[in-house]
């Protein structure tokens, strides 16, 4: 048996040469376990009906953002292939909770909401995870700190330029970003895409960012830290969460 992504067609091409069973999941019509109704309750989590072939049930999970609900509607892919009920998997779902510093939300002092994702960062996992500090309708500013992607080779200036231009467009009230070259190409792209200058700062290291970063984080923030591992934005988060915890 494969289970596969039906919401990406390069797999969907391998797919079609598997002799074998295929079990699809995803958003896509023709899934066999398919998200219809989908709600982003920012940083709530997701809500979705589930359509499976044994059944539909409302499914919510506090995990943030499409990329985890892709990862909700796999495990239910494969639970409902090895005969476990939908509610059970439903309520084990609504219990689900982030590995640390991966997404992993902290509601501190003053009504700040920090979104600790420092674990690691992509271009692809950024731009998910900017979706959801952009579509969080309680901040009353959205704060970014992005540090550099590492590893992305001859694409890196290129990518780190489309990820400012994701930042400008998740309506950012104010970003930092933290590394070398890449990280101030992500800024430059943001500020290109119409985010203030003043609104962008650059840090070089994320250990003489920390103090002034949570400094500047105010009342009713929503701040989202993520980086590469080799960025250490795991350090601004803890600085910020010791600040407001």
């Amino acid at each position: 048996m494969l289970v596969c992504s039906a919401d990406d067609p390069r797999i969907m091409a391998r797919a079609s040469r598997f002799a074998g069973r295929i079990v699809s999941f995803g958003e896509a019509q023709g899934a066999s376990v398919r998200a219809a109704e989908i709600e982003d309750l920012g940083l709530g989590g997701m809500r979705a009906r589930v359509v499976t072939p044994v059944g539909e049930r409302l499914i919510e999970t506090p995990l943030l953002g499409r990329g985890n609900l892709a990862n909700v509607l796999a495990a239910t892919a494969v639970a409902v292939e090895f005969g476990i009920p939908l509610d059970a998997i439903a309520a084990r779902a609504a219990r689900l909770r982030p590995s640390e510093r991966r997404g992993a939300v902290h509601r501190l002092r003053g009504g700040v909401m920090l979104v600790d994702d420092s674990y690691n960062s992509s271009p692809s996992a950024l731009k998910r995870a900017l979706d959801v500090v952009a579509k969080e309708p309680r901040a009353v500013r959205k704060v970014a700190v992005l540090g550099e992607m590492l590893e992305l080779g001859a694409f890196s200036t290129e990518l780190h330029q489309d990820a400012g231009r994701a930042a400008a467009a998740a309506g950012l009230d104010v970003l930092f970003v933290v590394g070398g070259q890449p990280a101030r190409e992500l800024g430059d792209a943001a500020i290109a895409a119409g985010m203030p200058r003043a609104s962008v700062t650059y840090f070089d290291q994320s250990g003489a960012a920390a103090p002034p970063i949570a400094a500047a984080i105010r009342s009713g923030d929503v701040v989202l830290v993520k980086g590469s591992r080799g960025t250490r934005t795991d350090l601004i988060a803890d600085r910020i969460a010791e600040v407001f915890g």
